[in-house]
C-alpha cells in the first residue's frame, strides 16, 4: 500500500487528473472489498485491500491539498463505494438482513434476567451480537449496515469511538471501511486504567483511557481543520455507556487537548428495549445528543424473533420464505413507528 501512496506522490508530475486517478485507486480496494463480503477472502488477501483512506488522506495533505479539496476527493470515492457495496448487500435489503442476524443469534432465556449497566432492565430474551461478530460474513455485513446508518445520520467522521466494554470488533471493522482511526474508551472499573482525572492532566487522561489517543494527537497535530467523531457501538439499553463517553470525549475537548468539534452522534444498530433512555429525556440530555439506531425492541418483538430462531436453524434473508417472515415481523413494528430511529427525529420513513 506504501507504493500506492509513492504513485499518488508522484501524479502531479505526470500531469493527470489527480481527483480521477485517486478515485480510482480507492475504488479498485473497495471492489475487492464486496468481493470479500461475498466469496469470504483468505486473511492474507483481506490485509492486503484493507482500506487506504487514511493513507492517502495524509498523502494528499504532505503536498499541499487543503482539507476541504481532500474531503472533495475521499467523499467523492465513498459515493462510488456506497454504490458498490449496494452489489453485496442492497439497499431494500438492510434492515432485513439485519433482522436475520439478530435472529440467528437470539436465545430465549425462559425466564427473565437482569442486563444492563447502570439502570438495569429485565427480559426473558438475549441477542450475542459479540458472538455475532466471530463470524466474518456477519461481520463484514454488519459493517456495511452500520455504514447505512451513519450515512443516514449524515456524518463523516475522521474518527470512531467505542467503548471497550462495548463491540470493538464491529466498531473496529466499521472504522477500516472508513479509514479513519479507532479509539477505544477504558471502563471506570478497568483495572488497567490509570487512576486519573481530566482536571489532573487532560492530555494524560485521554492518552491512557482512550486507547488509540496517543497516536490521533499524534497524527493530526497540524491539522487546520477540526477533526469530527462519532460513537458507536452495536446496541444499547439505557444509553449510559454510549451517552457517558460522548460526555467524556467532550470534556477532554474542552480542556484544550485536540483539536476537534463536540462530539454530538452516537449510532447502535437498535435498542435492546423500549424504555427510557437517557437519549430520549430532554431533562438529562443537556446538550442535545443524538442516538441514531435502526430499531427499539420490545419484549413481544424478541419473542417472534426468538420463535423464528427456533422455528429455523439458520435464517438467510435471501431465501424467499425467510424473507416474507422477516418483512411481514418488520411491517408489523413499522406500524408501532420503531423503525429506524433517532433522538432528534423520532422516525425515518422506510426507503
Amino acid at each position: 500500500m506504501d507504493k500506492i501512496i509513492e504513485f499518488i506522490k508522484l501524479l502531479p508530475q505526470i500531469n493527470v487528473d489527480m481527483n480521477g486517478m485517486i478515485i480510482f485507486i480507492l475504488s479498485v480496494g473497495t471492489v475487492f472489498q464486496v468481493f470479500d463480503i461475498t466469496f469470504n477472502l483468505p486473511p492474507f488477501i483481506r490485509k492486503i485491500i484493507k482500506s487506504p483512506h487514511a493513507r492517502v488522506r495524509n498523502a494528499l495533505f504532505e503536498l499541499g491539498y487543503t482539507d476541504q479539496q481532500i474531503n472533495e476527493i475521499v467523499s467523492g470515492n465513498k459515493k462510488i463505494a456506497g454504490r458498490l457495496k449496494k452489489r453485496g448487500l442492497k439497499e431494500e435489503e438492510i434492515l432485513g438482513s439485519l433482522f436475520a442476524l439478530m435472529i440467528n443469534y437470539t436465545y430465549d432465556l425462559n425466564a427473565k434476567r437482569n442486563y444492563g449497566n447502570e439502570t438495569l432492565s429485565e427480559s426473558s430474551y438475549y441477542i450475542h451480537t459479540m458472538e455475532m461478530v466471530h463470524n466474518h460474513d456477519n461481520l463484514n455485513k454488519l459493517a456495511v449496515i452500520m455504514t447505512e446508518l451513519i450515512n443516514s445520520g449524515k456524518c463523516n467522521p475522521d474518527f470512531i469511538i467505542v467503548p471497550k466494554s462495548g463491540n470493538p470488533f464491529l466498531a473496529k471493522r466499521v472504522a477500516e471501511e472508513w479509514g479513519i482511526p479507532l479509539l477505544v474508551l477504558k471502563g471506570s472499573k478497568e483495572e488497567s486504567s490509570l487512576k486519573i482525572t481530566i482536571d489532573d492532566d487532560a492530555e494524560i487522561f485521554f492518552k491512557i483511557n482512550f486507547e488509540g489517543g496517543h497516536e490521533l494527537l499524534k497524527n493530526h497535530s497540524s491539522r487546520r481543520k477540526k477533526l469530527e467523531g462519532i460513537v458507536l457501538d452495536c446496541n444499547t439499553s439505557g444509553g449510559s455507556q454510549v451517552y457517558n463517553a460522548l460526555e467524556m470525549f467532550n470534556q477532554v475537548v474542552d480542556k484544550g487537548v485536540l483539536k476537534a468539534d463536540h462530539i454530538k452522534d452516537a449510532f447502535v444498530l437498535f435498542r435492546v428495549d423500549s424504555g427510557k433512555n437517557k437519549f430520549d429525556d430532554p431533562i438529562l440530555n443537556v446538550n442535545g445528543y443524538k442516538l441514531h439506531r435502526f430499531v427499539d425492541l420490545d419484549e413481544k418483538i424478541k419473542g417472534r424473533m426468538a420463535e423464528l430462531a427456533k422455528e429455523r436453524p439458520e435464517i438467510d434473508y435471501m431465501s424467499d420464505d425467510n424473507k416474507n417472515a422477516i418483512d411481514n415481523l418488520i411491517s408489523e413494528i413499522s406500524q408501532d413507528k420503531k423503525i429506524w430511529r433517532s433522538s432528534s427525529k423520532k422516525e425515518r420513513p422506510q426507503k
